[in-house]
């Protein structure tokens, strides 16, 4: 099979909440083993705590786990590791394992982290996350790269530390998660991949931060940005947005409500925060999943999906990360799954004639 002109990859960010009685790692492991069979390109887990949305994923490198003891050839990718929030020694270790248990399969997005009831886990660490994050992924690529750093042991002597197990690969892959345009800057200046989405940005100003990118990018090789997108493909006209409207509705809503704690930090909206009627909300999250499905996500038909594709490659998108656990019944979502594969194939006659 000729590779796609963007490669597609799957991506699980679910809001579900911690009442809900459905198993949704069975879901999960349905998908990739599905994405795995028919040669899709990747899994992306992200790390989150503490709250409803993106409850089932507090420790990336735990899933990953699963995932490589069931798969074969998918990438195994963390999307997002709060890299503020780890030893670099302990993050090494722990991905080593996957890198092994995988056949050297996986690749690591690294982010500074925004909300600060995340932080409970390294208070210390909130205020110059900024900062501190590129140190960090310079200490965990020496890590993998088989070097060793000085840490003072329990009896206070300075030792040498290597970790342990090898990682098969010799030099991880990293990305750098970017939601605004000088996250792509910062992303340029370490040299490294892009992980990024439409929530906090327009299409163009995308195009933008992405041809910005690749003008000032500093590593050795070619830069890779990948982009992730809610997505539901259906072959009837329509039935697509029909189906995803509500679930994306109540996503957005559970979006909101976890950087409520970010939000409130500000005075100017602090008030507001609350005062807001259920029927308004409710007309304003589905005005909001309507505009949304129609300019920053990947759902409609399959002629629809294929546009999305093309557009993204034509500013520079490398790999569409599809999100696709936003609150559909399994049923659809693994259906939506098989229809995407059809829109990989189509891409892949892109490509055989460029």
């Amino acid at each position: 099979m000729i590779d796609p002109a963007v490669d597609l990859s799957l991506f699980f960010f679910s809001s579900v909440g911690v009442s809900d009685a459905f198993c949704r790692y069975d879901l999960l492991m349905q998908c990739v083993e599905l994405a795995d069979q028919e040669g899709l390109h990747a899994v992306w887990i992200p790390e989150r705590h503490f709250s409803d949305f993106g409850a089932l994923f507090p420790n990336p490198s735990v899933l990953g786990a699963a995932i490589a003891a069931t798969t074969r050839r998918i990438a195994i990718r963390a999307g997002s590791v709060i890299m503020p929030l780890h030893d670099p020694l302990r993050l090494a270790e722990e991905w080593g394992v996957v890198d092994n248990l995988s056949g050297g399969r996986v690749g690591i997005s690294f982010a500074t982290g925004w909300n600060p009831d995340d932080f409970v886990l390294q208070p210390d660490a909130y205020a110059d996350r900024r900062e501190r994050i590129a140190d960090q992924i310079a200490t965990v690529q020496s890590l993998w790269s088989g070097a060793s750093i000085l840490r003072r042991n329990g009896a206070g002597d300075l030792i040498n530390v290597f970790t342990r197990p090898r990682p098969l690969q010799s030099k991880l892959p990293v990305w750098l998660t970017a939601v605004r345009a000088g996250g792509f800057e910062h992303a340029a200046r370490l040299g490294t991949n892009v992980l990024s989405g439409l929530m906090e940005m327009r299409e163009e100003d995308l195009a933008d931060a992405v041809s910005h990118y690749r003008a000032l990018y500093g590593g050795g090789d070619t830069p890779r940005v990948t982009l992730t997108l809610h997505t539901y493909v259906d072959t009837v006209p329509g039935r697509a947005m029909q189906l995803a409207r509500q679930p994306l509705a109540e996503y957005l809503g559970t979006y909101l409500d976890g950087g409520r704690s970010a939000i409130e930090q500000r005075a100017d909206v602090a008030d507001e925060v609350g005062q807001i009627s259920a029927a308004d909300r409710r007309a304003i999250l589905h005005s909001m999943a309507d505009r949304y499905i129609a300019t920053r996500s990947m759902i409609g038909t399959p002629t629809e999906a294929v546009s999305v594709c093309r557009r993204m490659h034509a500013i520079g998108v490398n790999e569409i990360a599809c999100l696709v656990d936003f609150g559909l019944p399994p049923g659809y979502v693994l259906a939506g799954i098989e229809e995407l594969i059809r829109v990989r194939d189509e891409l892949a006659v892109d490509k055989g004639c460029a």
